[in-house]
């Protein structure tokens, strides 16, 4: 963290630039997952919070916010219709999340199954 504000001091950048903090313990600040749906216009993403948010990805603007993980979501994915979103956590859960946006109902976010394992 030094040598990197040092070497933006030597490019004539500020030397206190402002650096969030992440800390995979406390679940904040981290994203571990991302995936974008086939169709193109919607991505997820799977974080150290325990959650699965969901951006229009041309502008990256949050739609969602999906609750049910109880640690990292270490895994997202798309089925090939555009219509599931799975997700899979550190807590040894998948969930299945059914209509995320889909191009019929145009919102959603249900999720539909949980296992553990």
């Amino acid at each position: 963290l030094q040598a990197a504000a040092a070497a933006g001091a030597a490019f004539g950048e500020p030397s206190r630039a402002p650096i969030p903090p992440t800390n995979e313990g406390s679940g904040s600040g981290g994203i571990a997952a991302v995936r974008v749906r086939p169709d193109g216009k919607i991505a997820a993403s799977g974080g150290w919070d325990r959650r699965v948010r969901l951006w229009q990805w041309r502008r990256m603007k949050p739609l969602a916010i999906l609750r049910h993980h109880t640690a990292t979501v270490n895994a997202v994915d798309f089925s090939a219709c555009s219509s599931w979103l799975a997700s899979g956590s550190a807590d040894q859960t998948v969930a299945l999340w059914e209509d995320l946006y889909s191009a019929a109902s145009g919102a959603g976010g249900e999720r539909t199954n949980a296992m553990r394992g």
